[in-house]
């Protein structure tokens, strides 16, 4: 749009819209104006938060992320801008939910003494923002005459082959043939920080933790090797959910990390190893 001479001429940052009618869900939206030309002032509502009345602003430009700046567009990059480790998703199980374990299923899996020799810590987003118990069944290494063995197994991994073989995706259904894998395994094979995909915009800080090395984190985070605390200290700090604010997607109105975009674009300055020292200081705290 902007490349065939269109602009931004005025627009509503995110809010949230109900709806009158009862039962109805509530929406949250942007508004946004085009036209042609070059006008001198344009009007931008801004939201102190998602269920405020608008403040207006005139203002000399409305950019892509719908901030009055320049017309910058971040886009995606296959590595970190910065001195940075890689951060990368986690593993995906697409199973039908029969290699995750709920914290009511536990105590019957456990008891089998095959299935109790892979099982694993499970987390994603939710489980590591509030802490939740969830495990998961993996079974990388385990053998065909273990799981045939064990009745907790030989039955769950059944329930995967047969939900693949349902998809519509030819992709899923050839999973089918590794019923006992995750559909993608991104084991780490060293402890690791774990980063949360989505998390509340209410939050002052990203939600980080590190993890063990024995902990499986799913596709609804992501992982990073960090052996000396600095990764953690950075996405915790304040500067980088500025970051994570202004160019990090949305769902609804909650942040959505991305490595792609938002990590790899991490605008962080050369740090010395005084400064480092201390940044990593402030993370422990």
């Amino acid at each position: 749009l902007f490349n065939a001479g269109w602009h931004i001429s005025f627009a509503h940052q995110s809010f949230q819209w109900a709806s009158e009618a009862p039962g109805m869900a509530h929406v949250h939206c942007v508004i946004i104006g085009f036209e042609k030309g070059n006008q001198p002032v344009r009007r931008l509502f801004t939201y102190a938060d998602i269920k405020a009345e608008p403040e207006e602003r005139k203002v000399k430009n409305i950019n892509p992320y719908l901030i009055d700046g320049p017309d910058v567009f971040v886009e995606k990059r296959s590595k970190p801008l910065a001195a940075l480790p890689e951060t990368r998703y986690g593993s995906k199980p697409a199973d039908g939910g029969f290699l995750i374990i709920e914290a009511e299923d536990y105590e019957a899996i456990i008891a089998d003494p095959i299935a109790a020799k892979y099982v694993r810590p499970f987390v994603g987003a939710k489980e590591l923002i509030h802490g939740l118990p969830r495990w998961c069944l993996w079974l990388l290494d385990a053998s065909p005459r273990e799981i045939q063995d064990s009745q907790v197994l030989s039955e769950r991994v059944d329930e995967v082959r047969q939900f693949r073989l349902k998809s519509k995706k030819e992709s899923t259904r050839s999973l089918a043939q590794t019923p006992h894998r995750f559909g993608e395994c991104r084991p780490s094979t060293v402890d690791y920080v774990c980063i949360p995909s989505v998390v509340s915009e209410r939050r002052d800080y990203m939600t980080a933790r590190h993890l063990d090395a024995s902990v499986i984190t799913s596709n609804l985070a992501f992982t990073a090797e960090d052996p000396d605390g600095f990764l953690f200290a950075i996405i915790s700090s304040l500067m980088f959910m500025t970051w994570q604010r202004l160019v990090g997607g949305r769902l609804e109105s909650r942040l959505r990390f991305s490595n792609t975009v938002v990590w790899n674009n991490f605008p962080m300055p050369p740090i010395d190893k005084e400064v480092r020292e201390r940044i990593i200081a402030a993370g422990e705290q």
